[in-house]
């Protein structure tokens, strides 16, 4: 299908962007920039056509080609220093028992963040270079996709209500934002000797990531209501055309192909964060229930004894200046990590939460067949060829 096709098809839907005034025009920058983030750019060299996203008018190829690849380095970069973060934090602290709640908790919570930018990535890469398949998840972060589900949020076409969109966007600023105060404040508190080249990656890592995983939340979030108000539409059409089999059956039709892309990155990943974040908030419960509550008991000894100093480590890239004595027994630092700690995991967990609405979005797809049969209660026939 050649560009003005695409094009056409685009604007003529219900859900088509209408450029009119500077509140819409902000809007949908806003959307192409959040677009942009999560890697949904075009390439001229791999398709030949313009990203829909973009005004009608002609844009010139090279700043498609600085789009792509500014949008594709952003990810590399965050991914290249996550996954470094990461490789460093397990060279420092595999094996020392007496960082046991940092190791394990930094495992559950740091590849639940790295997650949404191993996803982005190979959705972008995917959607350049790889094969048009009809149905697969990698169209949730294609071009075409994107600019049609991002346009039903635009003040003119009034489909879905913006404040509500508004409303959680706050909200999934705000929560990575408490998390990088606490880290913030925290990171203060250490003795000087403990603010070392490492702590600071993953400081500054973790943050990043962490606005970058909300962001990331958001857009499926913004994905899921479409698909919400999609079901309605398409309800809608099925009743204003009783008797229309093949209009009907290609809404459906359609419905089903986004409602199950979508299905098919949300349930995977929803699974992987929460098993983490439960794990995470587990280790966390417990670790302190036995320092806080079972100072004394045995149980406690695989967790919190066998400190070596920094003196006597045998890896010199990694500072164990935040002991024992400072680490657990000055109130600040050990309520303040505990904050942190707990602060990640329920953030791990709420955010994706909430993007889906639950653990599945299979009751979007529940709720409009039940709402089709009960428009077709009379008519068996109709409602099961349907």
């Amino acid at each position: 299908m050649d560009t003005n096709n695409e094009r056409h098809l685009l604007n003529s839907s219900p859900l088509s962007v209408n450029y009119g005034n500077g509140e819409m025009r902000n809007v949908n920058n806003c959307l192409k920039a959040l677009m942009w983030l999560h890697g949904v750019v075009t390439w001229p060299l791999s398709t030949g056509t313009i990203s829909a996203m973009f005004d009608d008018h002609d844009k010139k190829r090279w700043k498609e080609r600085l789009t792509f690849i500014s949008s594709l380095i952003s990810l590399v970069v965050l991914t290249f220093a996550s996954t470094v973060a990461l490789l460093l934090y397990l060279y420092c602290y595999f094996g020392k028992i007496d960082h046991f709640l940092r190791f394990v908790s930094y495992q559950c919570y740091w590849p639940s963040l790295m997650s949404a930018l191993i996803i982005c990535l190979a959705a972008l890469i995917k959607n350049q270079v790889g094969k048009r398949r009809n149905i697969s998840w990698v169209k949730v972060f294609s071009v075409k996709c994107c600019a049609r589900i991002m346009s039903s949020f635009t003040p003119k076409t009034g489909t879905i209500p913006l404040p509500k969109c508004s409303a959680f966007l706050i909200l999934y600023l705000l929560v990575p934002t408490v998390h990088s105060a606490l880290k913030l404040t925290f990171f203060i508190t250490l003795e000087t000797e403990c603010q070392n080249c490492p702590e600071y990656l993953w400081l500054i890592s973790e943050i990043s990531v962490a606005y970058f995983f909300s962001m990331f939340c958001y857009f499926l979030y913004l994905n899921r209501i479409h698909l919400e108000r999609e079901s309605e539409i398409a309800s809608k059409f099925i009743q204003q055309h009783v008797g229309e089999f093949d209009e009907c059956i290609s809404t459906v039709t359609t419905f089903f192909r986004e409602y199950y892309q979508l299905r098919n990155i949300l349930v995977p990943w929803l699974n992987f964060v929460i098993f983490n974040s439960t794990f995470g908030l587990t280790v966390f419960f417990t670790w302190n229930f036995n320092e806080i509550v079972l100072p004394s008991s045995t149980t406690s000894v695989p967790i919190t004894d066998s400190y070596v100093p920094s003196h006597h480590s045998e890896r010199g890239v990694c500072s164990y200046t935040c002991d024992r004595e400072q680490f657990l027994h000055e109130d600040n630092t050990f309520v303040l990590y505990n904050l942190v700690v707990l602060w990640r995991h329920v953030m791990i967990a709420i955010l994706p939460y909430y993007a889906a609405n639950a653990l599945d979005i299979k009751y979007v797809w529940t709720d409009f067949k039940m709402e089709v049969k009960f428009m077709y209660s009379g008519e068996r026939e109709s409602s099961g060829r349907i």
